[in-house]
C-alpha cells in the first residue's frame, strides 16, 4: 500500500512539472517571436539606412559634375555662375554631412550585437520607443514617428522616453536600465 501511494505521488509530481513547462515554454516561445520582429524590422531600417546612403552617393557625384561644368564656365569669364555654385557646394556638403549621420547610425547598428530590446515602461499605443541593448553594455535609443528616426547611443543617466510616454528611466553605468 505504501507503494503504491508514492507511485501515485510522484506521478503526481511529474505531471505538475509538465504543465509548468509547458506554461514557461508558451511564454518564452512568444516573447523569442517578438524579439524576431522586432529584429526583422532593425534588419528594415538597416536596409533603409543604406539605401539612403546609396542615394545620396549618387547626387553627390552628380552635383560635383554639375559644379566641374560651372567652374568651367566661371573660368570662361560667365561669372553669374557663382552663386550657383556656393548653392551646389552647400547641397554637397548638406549631403556629406547627412551621409556621415547615416554612417554612425548604420555602426551603431551593425557594429553591435544586440544582445537585449528593452521597452521602458512596457508596451503603449502608436509609435513605441525601446532600448537597445549591445554585447559590450551599450544602451541606444531608437525612436520612430512617420518616416523620421532617431537613434542616440545613450550614457549613464536618467532619461524621459520621447514617445509621447514620457517614461522616466535611468542608464548605469555598467549599462542596466531601470524605471
Amino acid at each position: 500500500m505504501k507503494n503504491i501511494f508514492i507511485v501515485f505521488f510522484m506521478l503526481s509530481l511529474v505531471s505538475c512539472g509538465n504543465n509548468v513547462r509547458k506554461m514557461i515554454g508558451a511564454d518564452y516561445d512568444e516573447k523569442i517571436k517578438k524579439q524576431d520582429v522586432r529584429i526583422k524590422k532593425l534588419e528594415e531600417q538597416v536596409a533603409s539606412i543604406k539605401d539612403s546612403i546609396s542615394k545620396n552617393k549618387e547626387e553627390m557625384i552628380t552635383l560635383s559634375s554639375e559644379l566641374i561644368e560651372l567652374e568651367d564656365m566661371v573660368f570662361q569669364g560667365h561669372t553669374a555662375f557663382e552663386t550657383a555654385i556656393k548653392d551646389i557646394r552647400l547641397e554637397i556638403l548638406e549631403l556629406e554631412t547627412q551621409t556621415a549621420n547615416l554612417l554612425l547610425q548604420l555602426s551603431a547598428l551593425e557594429g553591435k550585437t544586440i544582445t537585449e530590446i528593452i521597452d521602458p515602461c512596457g508596451n503603449s499605443a502608436g509609435f513605441d520607443e525601446v532600448l537597445l541593448k549591445t554585447g559590450d553594455g551599450k544602451v541606444l535609443a531608437y525612436f520612430e514617428s512617420g518616416s523620421n528616426r532617431f537613434l542616440g547611443l545613450l550614457s549613464a543617466g536618467n532619461y524621459r522616453t520621447t514617445d509621447g510616454t514620457k517614461c522616466n528611466f535611468a542608464v548605469s553605468s555598467s549599462g542596466m536600465v531601470s524605471w
